[in-house]
């Protein structure tokens, strides 16, 4: 409970600081929020892999272990440049960044696997969670629901799994 607790708080924190979700926001907010950007979270991993590929590559070509006065390096349209800093540290800290945003996307995962199974989380999927994403007029149509009872689940389900990924911001909403 107390490491659920930390990831949880971790999550939220690091949500913020790539604002993914916004301070002021209630529980339900955020998790839509997050469940529109989750893609671009996951696919997040594979530039984070790909600056520690690059990093990783300069540091061995020039062997630099030491700290540098600057390095600059070019990846496409972009230049990075480090001061005071060795490649090394960089390095660690992006593989420390990879780890953390995939224990964040396997607890979302892991919140989202709960609910699998009610006959409304389809909704969720094609609003949210796949590749072409649908609007609540498509997803009634093709499930032949009315465009209320969609909304009418989204909006639950988006609220019980809020409670479960921001249990601290559900329990300030409730309490407002």
């Amino acid at each position: 409970m107390i490491l659920e607790k930390t990831i949880i708080k971790e999550l939220i924190k690091e949500l913020k600081n790539q604002n993914i979700i916004r301070n002021g926001s209630t529980a339900k907010e955020n998790t839509e929020i997050l469940l529109k950007k989750f893609h671009k979270l996951k696919k997040s991993i594979v530039k984070i892999d790909n600056q520690i590929i690059a990093l990783e590559k300069e540091n061995t070509k020039n062997n630099l272990k030491i700290k540098t006065n600057r390095v600059a390096l070019r990846d496409k349209n972009m230049t990075y440049i480090y001061t005071d800093e060795t490649l090394e540290s960089r390095i660690n800290e992006l593989k420390q960044l990879k780890i953390r945003t995939q224990n964040y996307i396997d607890y979302v995962n892991s919140v989202l696997k709960e609910f699998e199974e009610d006959e409304y989380y389809p909704i969720i999927e094609e609003m949210y969670l796949n590749d072409n994403r649908k609007t609540q007029k498509q997803i009634a149509e093709f499930y032949n629901w009315s465009e209320g009872t969609v909304a009418k689940h989204k909006d639950s389900l988006l609220e019980d799994i809020s409670t479960m990924l921001f249990p601290d911001l559900f329990i300030k909403d409730i309490n407002s």
